[in-house]
């Protein structure tokens, strides 16, 4: 992994990550959503390996993108993983392409840590709806949708 090509500021979040330091990075992309929102949430990184069932990482794919997924098993190829957003798990993600693991967030100006009883009452009911998912995120993405069109 270490052979992939990145930017400065990607390799300036791996080596701070790698000295043990907390890293605020902005949530991009529509993958983790309900619970990140494209560029209106945060999230706090920081490197806490081994990694568990349920926890949000950022690890780096083959391709060289960034990605922040939750684990949602372990085998002997590697973590499995899928972003709250999606419902194609991607499989073999090798523990060195891992860098970290969210500890907090920001979601809609209110700060929240991976501890808290909210985000592990939603992380406990949204991977246990895994093959019913896509009803909720098309109602969601609907909703979205509307708000959008009404502003």
């Amino acid at each position: 992994m270490n052979s992939l090509s990145r930017t400065a500021a990607q390799q300036a979040v791996i080596d701070l990550l790698d000295g043990g330091h907390e890293v605020w990075l902005d949530a991009t992309g529509n993958s983790m959503i309900p619970l990140l929102l494209h560029k209106k949430s945060r999230v706090l990184i920081k490197k806490s390996a081994p990694y568990k069932k349920g926890s949000i990482v950022l690890y780096q794919r083959e391709s060289g993108q960034f990605v922040l997924h939750r684990i949602t098993g372990l085998s002997a190829d590697g973590y499995t993983l899928c972003g709250d957003g999606q419902t194609i798990r991607e499989h073999g993600v090798l523990p060195c392409q891992i860098y970290g693991c969210v500890i907090g967030f920001i979601r809609k100006k209110k700060e929240y840590t991976t501890n808290s009883i909210i985000f592990r009452i939603y992380s406990f009911i949204w991977g246990k709806i895994f093959c019913v998912r896509r009803y909720p995120l098309a109602l969601y993405r609907r909703l979205a949708a509307i708000g959008k069109d009404s502003s």
